[in-house]
C-alpha cells in the first residue's frame, strides 16, 4: 500500500518512496542517470505531514513531477510539486482534499500527465484530470 515507484525512460530513473524512519514520515525521490545502477542522494520532498502513497513521473530533460497525500487538520491532501536538475524543488501544489483519498495514479501523455485518484464517501467517486507541465 505504501511502497516505492519507479517511472524510468531510456537512462534516466527517479525513485520515490515513503519511510517513516524514527517516527518521522516523509517521501523521498531520487534520480538516476544510469539506469537505475547508481542514484543521486534522495530529496525531501514533503512539507513535513507526509502519509505517503507516492507516485513520480519522468518529464523531458533533468526533471520530475512527484505526487503523495499529507494529512492537514484532520484531511488528506493529495499535493503535487516538480523537481528540477536533482535539488531544485517548486512550490508544492494541492490538487485534493477528502476525508477518504485513495492511492493517487499518474502517466505521462504527450504534453501533460494523466492523473487518477479515488473519492470514498456517501458518494464515492474516481477523479480524472490532466496536468499541464508545458
Amino acid at each position: 500500500m505504501n511502497g516505492p515507484h519507479l517511472d524510468s525512460g531510456r537512462d534516466r530513473a527517479a525513485l520515490i518512496w515513503f519511510t517513516a524512519l524514527q517516527d518521522q514520515p516523509s517521501v523521498q525521490l531520487a534520480f538516476s542517470q544510469n539506469g537505475g545502477a547508481d542514484f543521486a542522494p534522495p530529496l525531501r520532498i514533503d512539507t513535513g505531514r507526509a502519509m505517503g502513497r507516492a507516485q513520480a513521473v519522468l518529464l523531458p530533460g533533468d526533471s520530475a513531477v512527484a505526487l503523495w497525500l499529507e494529512i492537514d487538520s484532520g484531511a488528506a491532501r493529495i499535493l503535487a510539486r516538480r523537481i528540477h536538475n536533482h535539488a531544485a524543488l517548486d512550490a508544492p501544489f494541492e490538487l485534493s482534499r477528502g476525508a477518504n483519498l485513495g492511492y493517487p495514479h499518474a502517466v505521462r501523455t504527450g504534453d501533460g500527465i494523466l492523473l487518477a485518484w479515488a473519492e470514498k464517501g456517501a458518494v464515492s467517486r474516481v477523479r480524472v484530470g490532466i496536468l499541464s507541465v508545458g
